[in-house]
């Protein structure tokens, strides 16, 4: 949730963000109307964004794909967003995975 969060209010604070099975379920889903109102204030995000799921969240999706699909549509210049769902993880065994993949996708040349 901090990185979404550092993402959308900050993005010149990191270039590379690895958002790990993020809360995006959080607080009634407010980050999806964050972003969407950080987008229709003409607010840009630049770098490289890797999320993640696990297959066997508690609550299903929890909305990461959705997320996903908003930010990656916006087709911000210079944001780079990849996706990965990890078959066989909960939202706490996903991390280990998700983390080694995302670092190994972002920091790709």
């Amino acid at each position: 949730l901090f990185g979404l969060d550092t993402l959308l209010s900050e993005p010149d604070a990191f270039g590379r963000w690895v958002l790990a099975s993020p809360s995006v379920w959080w607080d009634d889903q407010v980050m999806f109307r964050i972003e969407a109102e950080h987008f229709a204030a003409g607010h840009t995000a630049h770098g490289r964004v890797f999320i993640s799921t696990g297959d066997e969240e508690s609550s299903g999706l929890s909305g990461h794909e959705r997320f996903y699909r908003q930010l990656s549509g916006r087709h911000h210049p210079g944001l780079r967003v990849d996706w990965a769902r990890f078959p066989g993880e909960t939202h706490q065994s996903v991390i280990p995975s998700a983390v080694t993949r995302g670092l190994r996708t972002v920091f790709r040349p």
